[in-house]
């Protein structure tokens, strides 16, 4: 480029001889990665600039959706019962022909599920004639993987030095081509699953004119997952920067994103290496309560209930949280500079992402009124506390 003058020294980009590029100057990925792109379709988009030439069809989106359950119920004895229930249901969703219908690796096809597995096993026994017990154990999972076509990135000519360092290279890159669609393929290796693990029992107890019941339940959450999308497999980006007239500012229609791939300059571009989790939360819940028929006409309800769920934990640690007072890494002399990283489990750190919470009471107060006698005509109210688990 050169000087526009003595005056200006911004500089202009020479133009290359008949506005096209050498095929001398082409960089081999970029030649390697527009192969899996489709060519322009005749006839179709704007005739004179180009624009929209490529009219994908049969993008179509496939959903399966299947559902099932199961429940057997067995009688012990004359005191004892027991039944089992399992659940079953999955969607699937897929895109055999990719997002934009390219039917081309660069937009390649797409699996993704849903799916929610539980089963229960529950006994319930009359231990005398006023007493009851109830006992449950439960198991529910749900799960989201989700997989795109399978490419190696060998294939575009990438060093082997780059590709060891990308931990999707096994699918197509996310290649972003301003103005133009860039490659596609809506998910990575992504996986998540949710296990919850439930037991609970309770009693129901008869005395006179009271009925009591109390109980306690626990449970065991747990997710495991394994981070995907476009980042893991590489994302880069190319815009008319590089190839617009100006090299500091895009000038006008000056420019062209595919052009600026064809040379090999990209305008960013990032590889994620996110690493995988499995974290850990309990909950803990104990309850009384009191039903009192006060009256023929009176129902006074009296309860109590205590709940307490744990920080979430990480299996391997691989928890940073922020911490005010930690002293900030970067000091300037004469300042105090508070903000900074704890790591779990490092220097005495706690392993939990926050400070256990024991103190969630909860009482609770009802009652129903017949108001007329004979009449079915009742008046219902109650008052209570109550906390919600902020589960993950």
């Amino acid at each position: 480029g050169k000087a526009t003058n003595t005056g200006n020294l911004q500089y202009i980009r020479q133009v290359f001889a008949g506005n096209k590029i050498p095929q001398s100057r082409f960089n081999p990925v970029a030649v390697n990665v527009l192969k899996y792109f489709p060519n322009p379709q005749a006839g179709v988009g704007d005739q004179i600039t180009g624009v929209n030439n490529f009219f994908g069809a049969d993008a179509a989106e496939l959903n399966f959706f299947n559902n099932d359950v199961a429940r057997v119920d067995h009688t012990i004895n004359d005191r004892w019962k027991m039944y089992g229930r399992w659940m079953f249901s999955k969607r699937e969703v897929t895109r055999p022909m990719g997002t934009n219908a390219w039917h081309m690796d660069a937009d390649g096809a797409t699996d993704a599920f849903r799916r929610n597995d539980g089963g229960t096993l529950a006994f319930t026994g009359t231990l005398t004639p006023t007493t009851v017990l109830d006992l449950h154990a439960s198991l529910g999972s749900y799960s989201t993987p989700c997989y795109a076509a399978i490419f190696d990135q060998s294939k575009l000519g990438f060093p082997t030095s780059l590709l060891s360092q990308i931990r999707d290279n096994n699918m197509f890159p996310q290649v972003n081509i301003a103005n133009y669609n860039g490659s596609r393929g809506e998910f990575g290796a992504l996986k998540t699953v949710f296990l919850t693990y439930t037991f609970d029992g309770s009693v129901l107890k008869t005395i006179g004119s009271h009925t009591l019941k109390f109980g306690a339940e626990t449970r065991l959450y747990q997710q495991s997952n394994v981070p995907g999308g476009y980042a893991p497999r590489g994302q880069y980006s190319f815009d008319r920067g590089f190839t617009s007239a100006s090299p500091n500012v895009t000038v006008g229609n000056t420019g062209n994103g595919v052009a600026s791939l064809l040379l090999g300059d990209m305008s960013g571009g990032s590889v994620l290496r996110p690493a995988d989790e499995f974290r850990s939360q309990k909950y803990v819940a104990g309850y009384i309560q009191d039903t009192w028929q006060a009256s023929p006409r009176l129902t006074l309800n009296v309860g109590f209930r205590w709940d307490m769920e744990s920080p979430m934990s990480e299996r391997f640690n691989r928890l940073a949280l922020l911490d005010l007072t930690t002293p900030f890494p970067v000091q300037v002399p004469g300042y105090s500079l508070l903000g900074g990283y704890k790591y779990a489990g490092v220097n005495g750190a706690s392993r939990y992402s926050y400070n256990l919470d024991k103190n969630n009471w909860q009482p609770r107060l009802g009652l129903a009124y017949k108001m007329l006698g004979s009449k079915s005509l009742v008046f219902r109210g109650g008052i209570g506390r109550s906390y919600l688990p902020q589960y993950m």
